[in-house]
């Protein structure tokens, strides 16, 4: 697809408290996104950027993908119940937020991967924006 891969982790409150709590700079986020850009790009072959951005998953997330021109959004959830009921799902309102479609996915075994994967798609105005 010629596409480009960007890798953004935003720095919010219980970041910065974890940084304190293990005594740890913010240049240590760059170093692990780093890494884990390095691994990801020679096991797959596939060219990353990475990102770093202060700020609230809610809208920062929306900025960036707007200021590095991105088509879609892949965003990881731990799917926690209880609370997130009652006052609404992260991942539903960085959603809301987004210029771009987001697909959100959740780290739990598929066995040998995908075979199928199906997008809802429908005539209506908020599906048929071209």
């Amino acid at each position: 697809m010629n596409g480009k891969v960007a890798l953004l982790h935003v720095i919010n409150k219980e970041t910065k408290a974890y940084l304190k709590k293990e005594k740890l700079s913010q240049d240590s986020i760059s170093e692990k996104l780093k890494t884990i850009s390095s691994t990801i790009e020679k096991k797959h072959k596939v060219k990353l950027d990475y990102i770093a951005e202060e700020g609230s998953i809610f809208t920062t997330i929306g900025k960036v993908t707007k200021e590095i021109g991105a088509s879609i959004v892949v965003m990881g959830t731990h799917g926690k119940l209880g609370v997130q009921h009652l006052i609404g799902s992260f991942a539903l309102k960085v959603i809301e937020n987004s210029p771009v479609p987001v697909i959100v996915v959740q780290e739990r075994e598929f066995g040998k991967g995908y075979k199928n994967i199906v997008l809802p798609v429908d005539e209506t105005s908020e599906t048929n924006k071209s």
